[in-house]
C-alpha cells in the first residue's frame, strides 16, 4: 500500500524564499493528474500483489498468513479527486484474490478467495511548517464485498460452504475492512514522510555552477481544479548555497490564466537572482571574434568596420584587419532586467577591444573603455527551444579609459554605435541562435504546444503535458 502514498505525493511534487513571494508559481490541473493516473495504474497493480495483511483472529476461527495474490484494477476504476485542501484516491469495482490459513474451530485449511466488488480511498491533507511541505494520510476506508472460496479444499462442497458462510459475513469483511484501511494509513504516511525526507528542493542547472531553489514557500493551493505550488526559485552558485542574494521577489504571480494543463508562472526575481549570481560569480564575461560575426553581415569586427567609429585603429594597424571585443559587467553596478512586453537588460560594461599587429601578428589592446548599454529582447518557444532575440539595442554613454591609438571622441562614438547597432544586434544573435537552450522539461511528462508570454513583471510558461512514464515515480 505505500506505492499509493508513493503515487499521489510524486503528482504532488510535479505541479513542483527569503521572502514568502514566490518566484515560481506551478499549477497542474485535475485532467492532467488523472491523465498520469492512467499510466500508473498497471504498476499499481503490480505493486499491491504480494502485500501482506495483519492475522484475524476470533474464538472460534483465525485467519493467518493474509497474502494479496492478485489486483486488478482498471484505468477508469481509480481517480484521483481534488477538493479544498484535500487530495483523495479513490478506487472502485477492483477484483481482488487473497491466500491465507483459514482455521474453523479444529480444521485447519490453506484457502484462496476473490471477489469482484472492492473499493478503497484514502485522503491525504498537506501542510505547511517550517519551510517545507508536510502531508497527513488519513480517513482510510476499504470495502471487500462478497469474498467466495475458489478451491473447495479436501473437506470438498461443505467446507466450501461453511467457509462461504464465514467470509460474507458482515463481521469478518468489517474486520478485514479495517484492518486492510489501518494498513492503508500507515503505508501511505510512511511514503509521505520518506518522500518529504528524501525530495531535493535544490536543482543544479545542467551545464552551469548554478542551482535554482524549489523549496516551498506556502502550502500548496488546492481545489476542485487544480493544484498549485508556490516556490523559491532563487537561483544561486551552488558550492555558496541560497540565502546570499539581496535582490527581494516583489512580483505577485497569478495562479492560473487559461485553461492548458501546465501553467508554470516565473517573475523576474528568479532571472534577476540567476544574473545577479552569474555577475557575484564572475561568469559574465563574453568575448566577440571575426568567427562570431555571419559572413552575410555588413558588419565586420575588424579595423575596417571598427575604424568608423574609433578613426586611429587604421592609422595604427591598417585596414581590414581582424579585431576582439571582450567585455564584462562594471563590478561596481549590478545589472537590471525587467518583463514588461519584453525583456529588458540594462546593465554597466567595461571592454577591451584587440587588435591584429601585421608586423607581430600578436593581437594588442587598442582601446579600454566602459559605458552603459540597454538591450530589448523577444523569447519565444520554437519547436523544443527557447528562442531569444535581440530586438533592440542602444549605447547610452560611453567613457574611454585608455586609448593607445590616438584621441577618441567619446560622444561621437556613441552616436556612430547607435547608428552601427543593427550589426551588432546581427551578430549578437547569431551567437544566440547557436545557443541550444531546451524548453524545460518535467521527468515522465512530454510537452507540446508550448508556448511563451511575457507581462508585468512574469514570464508565463503554458503547454499540454501528457504522461510518458511512470518508471520515475515507482522506483
Amino acid at each position: 500500500m505505500k506505492s499509493t502514498a508513493l503515487i499521489i505525493f510524486s503528482l504532488l511534487a510535479l505541479s513542483a524564499f527569503a521572502n514568502n513571494l514566490p518566484g515560481i508559481q506551478a499549477t497542474i490541473e485535475t485532467d492532467l493528474i488523472n491523465a498520469y493516473k492512467d499510466e500508473l495504474v498497471p504498476e499499481l497493480d503490480k505493486k499491491i500483489e504480494g502485500t501482506r495483511l495483519p492475522d484475524i483472529s476470533t474464538w472460534w476461527y483465525s485467519v493467518t498468513d493474509v497474502i494479496i495474490q492478485r489486483f486488478v484494477l482498471s484505468e477508469n476504476q481509480a481517480n484521483v479527486e481534488l477538493g479544498n485542501n484535500t487530495i483523495d484516491f479513490v478506487a472502485t469495482g477492483w477484483d481482488l484474490e487473497i491466500t491465507f490459513n483459514f482455521k474453523f474451530l479444529f480444521i485447519k485449511q490453506e484457502i484462496d478467495v476473490t471477489s469482484q466488488d472492492c473499493s478503497l480511498s484514502v485522503q491525504i491533507t498537506p501542510g505547511f511548517a517550517d519551510g517545507e511541505l508536510t502531508f497527513t494520510a488519513s480517513d482510510s476506508t476499504v470495502d471487500i464485498k462478497h469474498l467466495k472460496v475458489t478451491d473447495e479444499g479436501f473437506l470438498g462442497k461443505i467446507f466450501q460452504w461453511i467457509a462461504n458462510w464465514i467470509f460474507d459475513s458482515t463481521a469478518f469483511l468489517d474486520n478485514l475492512d479495517k484492518t486492510l484501511a489501518a494498513e492503508v494509513v500507515t503505508g501511505v504516511q510512511a511514503s509521505l514522510d520518506e518522500f518529504v525526507d528524501n525530495f531535493n528542493y535544490q536543482q543544479e542547472i545542467s551545464g552551469t555552477d548554478l542551482s535554482i531553489s524549489l523549496q516551498p514557500v506556502a502550502a500548496l493551493e488546492i481545489n476542485t481544479e487544480y493544484i498549485s505550488a508556490p516556490l523559491d526559485g532563487e537561483v544561486y552558485v551552488t558550492s555558496k548555497g541560497r540565502g546570499n542574494s539581496t535582490i527581494e521577489s516583489n512580483v505577485t504571480l497569478p495562479v492560473t490564466q487559461n485553461d492548458e494543463n501546465l501553467q508554470v508562472f516565473v517573475s523576474n526575481y528568479v532571472i534577476k537572482t540567476g544574473l545577479d549570481a552569474l555577475y557575484s560569480n564572475g561568469d559574465l564575461n563574453v568575448t566577440i571574434t571575426p568567427d562570431d560575426v555571419p559572413s552575410q553581415s555588413p558588419f565586420k569586427l575588424n579595423t575596417g568596420s571598427l575604424g568608423l567609429l574609433f578613426p586611429g585603429l587604421i592609422t595604427f594597424y591598417g585596414n581590414a584587419q581582424p579585431c576582439e571585443l571582450v567585455c564584462w559587467f562594471d563590478p561596481e553596478n549590478p545589472p537590471f532586467i525587467d518583463f514588461e512586453n519584453d525583456v529588458s537588460l540594462d546593465f554597466d560594461y567595461v571592454c577591451n577591444l584587440w587588435a591584429l599587429n601585421a608586423t607581430t601578428n600578436e593581437y594588442q589592446l587598442a582601446v579600454n573603455f566602459k559605458g552603459e548599454i540597454s538591450f530589448q529582447f523577444d523569447v519565444s518557444a520554437i519547436e523544443d527551444d527557447v528562442e531569444i532575440k535581440i530586438t533592440t539595442l542602444r549605447f547610452v554613454t560611453i567613457t574611454i579609459i585608455q586609448s593607445n591609438i590616438g584621441t577618441i571622441n567619446a560622444p561621437s562614438v556613441v552616436f556612430k554605435l547607435n547608428l552601427t547597432a543593427s550589426g551588432f544586434i546581427t551578430a549578437l544573435n547569431f551567437l544566440l541562435s547557436e545557443a541550444d537552450i531546451p524548453i524545460p522539461q518535467i521527468p515522465g511528462y512530454t510537452l507540446s504546444n508550448v508556448t511563451f508570454t511575457l507581462d508585468d513583471g512574469f514570464m508565463s510558461f503554458v503547454g499540454e503535458a501528457s504522461p510518458s512514464s511512470s518508471e520515475f515515480i515507482l522506483n
